[in-house]
């Protein structure tokens, strides 16, 4: 339940099953990294051949005030062909299966932080221990200009152990 056509307007506890994904990875990241790479990523998706599903997303892990690792991808509906590297180069990936919380925030990108602190307090009520977190694009940006119809979905993952 990664992604829903509903918006989630209150913190929701959820189980998430894998979805299959064509992504760029970039380790070691930082916040002021981000606008280069996701511009550069999603467009080496688009352009890689794969078979995608809107929206975009991205995939953190690490300690998102420090340094991460990011996925930025799109839902894969085939196979990532083997023609699909460069620079950056797009890999096969899935979103990991779990327990989550999820919600959505709708408007401006410069309001996030506020809903990720709804979210982190709802994980720890539901004693949840999230390990990476996922923002889901529901509206592109480069689509709707007005910041205030923007949707994010935000999801904060504790994933299944293997």
């Amino acid at each position: 339940m990664y992604f829903t056509a509903e918006a989630i307007p209150e913190p929701t506890v959820i189980t998430l099953e894998p979805e299959a994904t064509a992504v760029v990875r970039h380790a070691g990241v930082t916040v002021d990294q981000l606008p280069a790479l996701f511009d550069a990523g999603y467009q080496a998706i688009q352009d890689s051949g794969t078979p995608l599903a809107d929206p975009a997303f991205a995939l953190y892990t690490g300690d998102p005030a420090g340094v991460f690792d990011l996925e930025l991808g799109f839902r894969a509906t085939g196979p990532v062909p083997a023609q699909a590297t460069g620079m950056p180069t797009v890999e096969a990936s899935a979103l990991p299966a779990g327990r989550a919380v999820a919600l959505s925030h709708l408007g401006s990108y410069d309001e996030l932080p506020q809903a990720w602190e709804r979210l982190v307090e709802a994980a720890a009520q539901a004693g949840l221990r999230p390990t990476c977190f996922c923002e889901i694009y529901v509206t592109d940006p480069d689509a709707e200009p007005a910041p205030s119809a923007l949707r994010t979905d935000l999801v904060l993952i504790e994933p299944a152990q293997a």
